[in-house]
């Protein structure tokens, strides 16, 4: 009897022994394939190169702070997209955009304008923010335009006739940049001497620092770039703009990619999502946060215009 109940718990413990390996095998495979189908999952993903010349970019696209009006509107578009994506941000100077966008497979540009030049070139997406245009920045406290220079709109007539009154003034620009169709053609009447180049990253800020410093009188800069670079302190500063006669009221801002399958299915997708957008209260928020009072009043009507016109 001894023997028998012996080898029975010897039996039953082999029994229960093999079930219990079985079962820590069974985990450990079912684990192994889950973790199988998540490496497939993301190797799945397709790699875009997004490029943009704004060096801040690298850190600050597809996060959730909330930072400038094109980097909070293209994080609303992006942050949606990360699942199908795997996005490689990288900065360079303007100069070398256009070259890495054609040299790279499955590459895009952020915050591009549309001309009729690179949309026979590139895929563009729908437009993904708008900006209120060039203006002109200056300190009243030691520069003085005239009255004769504005219309009745309270408008600047031109660069040019303002710079043939001002032979000695200068105007800050970014090298390399577009200011759109309209100042592109009013700066080249300008004489060499009348502007000031800067280049590389960051050059917004470097830009009004050298208007505050007085190493130029004048600047050009979009109205949200100011308020973001000088946020708060506006109130407390002297510098004052004003609007170009001609110039239109603003500027929009899309995406644009090298032509493959690739990129044409990511400008669907990019696409697809700018169409919700453009009835949720976010991506209108993303914008006014960065515009000052009296630029707000004007900003919504063609925001209105813009985003939620008939398809």
């Amino acid at each position: 009897m001894f023997l028998i109940r012996y080898k029975t718990k010897v039996i039953l413990f082999y029994i229960l022994s093999k079930n219990a390996v079985q079962s820590v095998l069974l985990k450990y495979f079912l684990l192994a394939v889950s973790l199988l189908f998540f490496h497939l999952s993301v190797s799945a993903k397709e790699r875009i190169l997004l490029l943009s010349d704004d060096e801040n970019d690298r850190q600050q696209l597809l996060s959730l702070q909330p930072v400038s009006l094109a980097t909070d509107t293209l994080n609303l578009v992006l942050n949606q997209l990360t699942d199908e994506f795997d996005f490689d941000v990288q900065s360079a100077p303007i100069s070398r955009i256009d070259p890495l966008l054609d040299r790279h497979e499955n590459a895009c540009v952020v915050n591009r304008v549309k001309t009729p030049e690179r949309q026979a070139q590139y895929l563009f997406s729908l437009p993904i923010h708008i900006f209120p245009n060039h203006r002109l920045y200056y300190d009243p406290s030691w520069v003085t335009i005239s009255a004769k220079q504005l219309n009745e709109q309270g408008q600047l007539f031109s660069l040019q006739a303002l710079f043939t009154e001002q032979l000695e003034h200068k105007l800050l620009l970014v090298k390399d940049k577009s200011y759109g169709r309209y100042l592109d053609s009013q700066l080249a009447l300008l004489d060499k001497s009348n502007t000031l180049y800067r280049s590389g990253g960051d050059y917004y800020t470097a830009l009004l620092a050298m208007l505050e410093r007085r190493r130029s009188e004048y600047a050009l800069m979009f109205p949200a770039t100011f308020f973001e670079q000088t946020g708060q302190k506006v109130q407390g500063k002297q510098i004052r703009s004003v609007a170009i006669a001609g110039n239109p009221t603003y500027i929009l801002g899309h995406i644009a990619c090298k032509q493959s399958e690739i990129a044409a299915t990511f400008i669907a997708k990019v696409n697809h999502v700018l169409k919700q957008l453009y009835h949720d209260e976010r991506l209108y928020q993303a914008h006014v946060r960065y515009l000052s009072e009296a630029d707000k009043i004007h900003f919504k009507q063609d925001y209105r215009q813009v985003f939620h016109s008939p398809d």
